[in-house]
């Protein structure tokens, strides 16, 4: 899966990156959510992970805004904030899924298994699914 990091955490973006990255998939990240737009208006993404809590903008804003733009790209929001409100304003706003930080690596290895499948792409790891609690410093 071609897969876009945003996050304003530096360690966070990258270590998820290179998570990523190992598990198979070509993974980019950005720090400023500004840029997402313009980005995937230039190149299609599978999937763009996002933080809910941005210094520049609003992430539930930004999650409908990558639909309009990139109708086909699944969107998985990961925040310090996420609960249950958050998690059903998040969906209602087209995201795929709320995954709280730290992310638990084994659960986002199994959301993107089953968005991969959604997508009908092929597993890059066989047997493996894609979504776990990435520890932040």
């Amino acid at each position: 899966m071609k897969i876009l990091v945003v996050d304003d955490e530096p360690d966070f973006r990258a270590m998820l990156r290179e998570w990523l990255f190992r598990q198979g998939h070509d993974a980019h990240d950005v720090s400023d959510e500004r840029e997402v737009l313009k980005i995937l208006q230039q190149s299609h993404y599978d999937l763009v992970t996002l933080d809910l809590m941005m210094p520049q903008a609003n992430g539930l804003t930004l999650v409908s805004q990558i639909r309009n733009v990139s109708p086909k790209t699944q969107v998985i929001v990961v925040s310090g904030e996420a609960d249950v409100r958050v998690a059903v304003e998040v969906i209602k706003a087209g995201a795929q899924a709320c995954m709280a930080k730290p992310v638990e690596f084994e659960a986002f290895r199994e959301e993107l298994t089953r968005l991969k499948n959604t997508l009908g792409l092929n597993s890059s790891v066989p047997g493996r699914s894609v979504v776990s609690d990435v520890a932040t410093s």
